[in-house]
């Protein structure tokens, strides 16, 4: 974890009381396609979390110091990129073929 504290630790710290909890915790309005909306549900109530503390954990997975960094990646990125425009290229020449 980073050394910044997350908005879960700050919610779920058990050392504050509920008010102080709730108080170091913006609200924060969030509008879903209704799509979008029950895939979340539907994940929240399988890791037994709330809504707000799967996206709250989902947000901070992509801020993680792992995947934090593009240039870490850029060079796997680059050769899927490759990779696709050879697929791409192969189902076209076989598809001439037919």
């Amino acid at each position: 974890m980073s050394t910044a504290l997350s908005l879960q630790s700050v919610a779920m710290s058990s050392k504050k009381s509920p008010t102080e909890k709730i108080g170091n915790v913006t609200p924060f309005g969030l509008r879903l396609l209704p799509e979008l909306r029950a895939r979340v549900e539907e994940a929240a109530r399988k890791s037994k979390r709330s809504l707000n503390a799967e996206i709250v954990a989902r947000l901070e997975a992509s801020f993680s110091d792992i995947l934090s960094s593009d240039d870490d990646f850029s060079d796997v990125i680059t050769e899927i990129e490759k990779l696709k425009h050879r697929l791409i290229q192969k189902r076209t020449e076989a598809e001439n073929k037919r």
